[in-house]
């Protein structure tokens, strides 16, 4: 009895402790995140939670004992694969776990993560199963989206006009598309997906900038990784590449893991570039190497485009218009109405006259219309700058002036000094034949000097028509320039300061000497006439070499070649501009009547051009003025003869054919002579010269020749006379100087010359030398 009692005891015991199993258990099951239910061995309900009901909206009398199959939707991956679940459940009595699809009883597909576990008794025996779901539908969607983006990613690799790549980072591993590559020339098989085989590929210049790229976007100094480099193609060939891409995975240390991005081919971009580049560096230099003023203005007429000449004349006028570019109102006028007749389609040349930083420059200016296919776009033009050149024109227009004012000049010279060689002549008679009469000596001196003084006139006269009296010698320029000084000091004012910084290496020239240094008077004068309240004169010489671009612009003539510059300045009142183109012009001056003829400047003007020099003057009235003269450096030994001077008339014996035109010089002239004891043959032409010397050949000593003779000149004359005579002695004659052809001749024996208007004196002097050679 007392055993029957401790086995109820156990009994209650155990099925109180069952019970409280059971309450604990449900109490799990009940506060479960899965929905759980337990089915028999047929499938069917004995027990379901909470999360299970609420999932089908089901209260808990509406599954029991129901069969699992009406609660899963018809198209549930469950009842799909129930077979094979049946098999690994029950009979194998294994877990079943997956990830099925189900249909709520809305119709609304979902996902569900399923585990189906065996009860088994103690036989092994599966007797019940409990099966739990969670649903991961938001997951599983997730998924299935990444793994559908992946696939997408794969086909764009695959199938992109570009190289793409995807880089794994840690393993270093790398997925390159088909168009890598091809943009390379290799087959895909061809090289291998991984970083190393990229960096083979760099060109070794590149290397360091990518490294150096990579690092500074992985550490954050960029914000987008871009870099442009050259690979490597099969065939040994360099291709620029422009690589573009970023990060897209992160591990849990926010290292970089995997990045993503494009390599394109931008070779052929990239040698457009530099062939663009090369087109504007080609079009940027023959625009500099214009040889003139070449801009470009836009249809607002700003200035888009200009060379280096336009720099130079304008300063840096891009971005600007007229309006600031322009120096005065009637340059700006000129520019804007041409620019609008340009604009409406009209090309305009011609030469304008603008003022360039400060001072009016000539240009032959042509604009024309820039088109596009349906309208003007803005103005292309040139301005050539003319200046020189309308200077060399005037000053060409000048030089012609001056040779016809100097043919006009010399030829009254010439005629003037034939009849004063004729007064000259008569009076020498009658001084010399009545010396014993007082009265006459006095009035033929008179009468000589007022000569003297015409003669001098036509001298200047002359030296102007570059045609006076000239005695060929070399000359130190430097002492021609100290006796100017000494002359100077003695007769100017003592508030005159005279300076002089002589330092030409060879200060020769041939010439004259009296002329040169009467042209230094008569500019130094000058000079002293417009410091009337002192200031300084000076004197300087410097070697110089002139070339054809160099040579003093005022005279033509002068050639390239080494020269002894003199440059002769004064502080005085300068001189006005106008006045300057006329300066050496015969008659001209700005002086009061009685202070000057006005020849002074014109003799040192034919002065130096008979020197085959030249002269330039700048001045600026209140600056003073500065006179330039080029003198030809000489290096020969000079043989020229100089004729002797005498004071008094020379008797000898001799024939002599005399040859004059003029009749008052032939008659005094031969009276002169024939008073003297010569014998005289005198002609009025040099035909009659020739006759009569050809039948008296051996009855003449000297024949005198006036060079310029009606009909045969004497040159011919004396041509046709050595045919007869090689032997003959000839003295020319003329109102002229001797020209290049008497120089050469006067070089040989047997030949002179000698200047009209002459002293019977001279003559004879000269007569008496040839005849006692």
């Amino acid at each position: 009895m007392k055993n029957i009692k401790v086995e109820s005891q156990n009994q209650l015991w155990s099925d109180i402790a069952i019970e409280q199993r059971h309450s604990i258990m449900t109490m799990v099951l009940q506060q479960s995140n899965q929905a759980v239910t337990i089915l028999d061995k047929n499938g069917n309900v004995i027990y379901a939670n909470s999360k299970f009901l609420n999932a089908g909206n089901k209260v808990i009398h509406e599954v029991i004992g129901k069969n699992w199959r009406s609660f899963v939707s018809v198209h549930s991956d469950l009842n799909k694969n129930s077979r094979d679940i049946h098999e690994i459940v029950f009979k194998e009595g294994k877990v079943w776990r997956g990830d099925v699809r189900n249909m709520t009883p809305s119709g609304e597909q979902i996902w569900q993560r399923v585990v189906i576990t065996p009860i088994k008794d103690q036989r092994g025996s599966t007797d019940f199963i409990v099966y739990s779901s969670e649903d991961i539908t938001k997951n599983k969607l997730a998924e299935i989206r990444l793994i559908e983006n992946e696939k997408r990613f794969q086909l764009a690799l695959e199938n992109a006009s570009e190289g793409l790549f995807d880089w794994n980072m840690k393993t270093g591993e790398a997925y390159f598309n088909q168009r890598y590559f091809v943009m390379l020339g290799y087959e895909s098989d061809e090289l291998a997906q991984n970083a190393d085989a990229w960096i083979g590929l760099l060109h070794p210049e590149d290397k360091t900038l990518v490294d150096k790229t990579v690092e500074e976007y992985l550490s954050g100094k960029r914000k987008k990784h871009e870099i442009t480099y050259r690979m490597r193609t099969k065939q040994g060939n360099w291709r620029w590449v422009v690589s573009r891409g970023g990060v897209v995975e992160w591990d849990a240390e926010n290292n970089p893991v995997r990045m993503i991005g494009t390599h394109v081919d931008i070779t052929d971009k990239i040698k457009a570039e530099e062939s663009l580049k090369r087109s504007e560096a080609l079009f940027r230099t023959t625009i500099e190497s214009i040889p003139f003023d070449f801009f470009v203005l836009d249809k607002n007429q700003c200035y888009i485009i200009q060379n280096r000449v336009s720099r130079e004349n304008w300063g840096d006028i891009i971005g600007k218009c007229p309006e600031i570019v322009a120096e005065n109102e009637a340059t700006l006028s000129l520019w804007k109405e041409n620019n609008r007749k340009v604009l409406a389609g009209e090309t305009i040349e011609g030469e304008v006259v603008v003022r360039v930083k400060g001072e009016n420059r000539y240009f032959y200016n042509i604009i024309s219309p820039i088109f596009d296919e349906e309208s003007v776009t803005g103005i292309l033009g040139i301005n050539i700058d003319i200046t020189d050149y309308k200077m060399m024109e005037d000053q060409l227009h000048h030089s012609e002036k001056m040779e016809a004012i100097g043919q006009l000049a010399g030829g009254i010279a010439h005629d003037f000094n034939n009849q004063l060689t004729g007064i000259m002549g008569y009076t020498d008679f009658i001084r010399y034949f009545n010396s014993n009469n007082p009265e006459t000596i006095t009035n033929s001196e008179a009468i000589k000097d007022i000569v003297q003084r015409a003669a001098a006139l036509t001298s200047q006269l002359l030296a102007f028509a570059r045609k006076g009296k000239f005695q060929s010698a070399p000359v130190d320029l430097h002492v021609i320039i100290k006796e100017v000084g000494d002359i100077l000091f003695r007769s100017i004012n003592k508030n005159i300061r005279i300076k002089q910084r002589l330092e030409a290496l060879l200060p020769i020239t041939l010439g004259d000497s009296s002329q040169i240094e009467n042209a230094l008077l008569n500019i130094a004068i000058n000079a002293r006439d417009a410091m009337e309240k002192g200031g300084e004169l000076s004197f300087s010489t410097e070697s110089v070499i002139l070339t054809q671009n160099t040579l003093p612009h005022y005279h033509d003539q002068i050639l390239p070649g080494s020269y002894v510059k003199i440059t002769i300045t004064d502080t005085g009142s300068g001189i006005e501009s106008k006045v300057l183109s006329h300066l050496f012009e015969p008659f001209f001056t700005t002086k009061p009547p009685g202070k000057g003829t006005g020849m002074g400047l014109a003799a040192v003007y034919g002065t130096i051009q008979m020197h085959h020099g030249g002269i330039n003057v700048y001045s600026k009235v209140g600056e003073g003025t500065s006179f330039e003269l080029f003198f030809p450096v000489h290096t020969k030994k000079n043989n020229e003869k100089q004729q002797k001077q005498t004071s008094m008339p020379v008797e000898g014996e001799g024939r002599i054919l005399y040859i004059e035109d003029e009749d008052a010089i032939r008659l005094a002239t031969t009276q002169n002579l024939e008073s003297l004891g010569y014998s005289v043959i005198a002609c009025s032409t040099g035909d009659q010269a020739i006759e009569d010397y050809s039948e008296n050949i051996n009855k003449f000593d000297l024949m005198i020749l006036d060079i310029v003779l009606p009909g045969i000149d004497g040159i011919s004359v004396y041509q046709s006379m050595i045919t007869f005579n090689p032997e003959i002695k000839v003295l020319f004659c003329s109102g002229y100087s001797p020209n290049d052809d008497i120089q050469q001749l006067m070089n040989q024996k047997n030949i002179g010359f000698i200047h009209k208007p002459y002293t019977i004196a001279l003559l004879s002097g000269q007569i008496a030398e040839m005849l006692n050679q």
